[in-house]
């Protein structure tokens, strides 16, 4: 029962606006929309797309999404309303990457690995595609699971599972079994490391994991030691994909601080 509620409060929208990624100027900004009656839907939201603090038209203006995330080139990843995950180019087109996909979505800084989430909550396990290929199953029997983020080369993936008994962060190596990072030995659920707040992506560039928790970005390392804490949020690949970044100030006019 625990386990379940952490899960439903994950997937509760915030107060208010939340930045779900950026990348540079770009900022993708969600304004949380209340679910229709007698739906199961547990996160809808107004997406906005700013760049330099001014908003600008983007192909899914308007069109109410359960998450979303930026993608080099100008384009998009959405998840519709339903958990249909499509690519969206910067002309609007889309193309349909899988279904019954949950919460924040990873993608390799080039954006040709994603990870993600699928199931219906909280049996949630985590799920890999990558250019050219079908979608496959990287956890069976880890539910619930959330967060995943890929290394840029596609071959690891680190995830937040709560198989332990407590939320940890795991790591999938070269299709080896997952193995678990942090919290080890089920320690006081009190007093937990913390974890992914499964609404802002989780990024990992193959030494450094950093995701967003209580407001601020965490930063640990592969072997799940932790490095350090940030205020900000939203932590994103910086240009051209080298480093990790996370923004800083009002949601509308957010600026880019490197990760130390």
């Amino acid at each position: 029962m625990i386990i379940l509620a952490l899960i439903l409060a994950l997937a509760a929208p915030a107060g208010g606006p939340h930045v779900l990624d950026a990348d540079g100027e770009r900022v993708l900004v969600g304004h949380p929309l209340p679910a229709p009656p007698d739906s199961d839907v547990d996160l809808r939201m107004r997406v906005k797309l700013t760049v330099g603090g001014a908003e600008r038209a983007w192909p899914l203006a308007g069109e109410p999404l359960e998450q979303a995330r930026l993608l080099p080139g100008g384009g998009f990843l959405a998840t519709l309303s339903g958990g249909a995950l499509v690519r969206v180019d910067a002309a609007g087109a889309r193309t349909a990457v899988d279904t019954e996909v949950v919460g924040a979505v990873g993608a390799s800084p080039d954006g040709r690995h994603l990870v993600y989430t699928k199931g219906e909550a909280p049996d949630l396990e985590v799920w890999q595609v990558s250019e050219g290929g079908a979608p496959r199953a990287i956890t069976r029997g880890m539910a619930p699971c959330w967060s995943p983020a890929v290394s840029p080369d596609g071959r690891r993936v680190v995830f937040t599972s709560a198989k332990s008994g407590v939320p940890a962060l795991w790591i999938a190596e070269d299709g080896a079994a997952p193995r678990q990072l942090t919290n080890l030995g089920a320690p006081d659920p009190t007093r937990l490391s913390p974890f992914p707040n499964g609404l802002t992506p989780t990024v990992f560039d193959g030494a450094r994991v950093a995701f967003e928790a209580d407001g601020r970005v965490h930063v640990v390392s592969a072997a799940g030691v932790p490095l350090g804490v940030v205020g900000g949020r939203a932590p994103h690949w910086g240009p051209d994909g080298r480093g990790l970044r996370l923004i800083a100030g009002p949601a509308h006019r957010a600026t880019a601080l490197e990760v130390p």
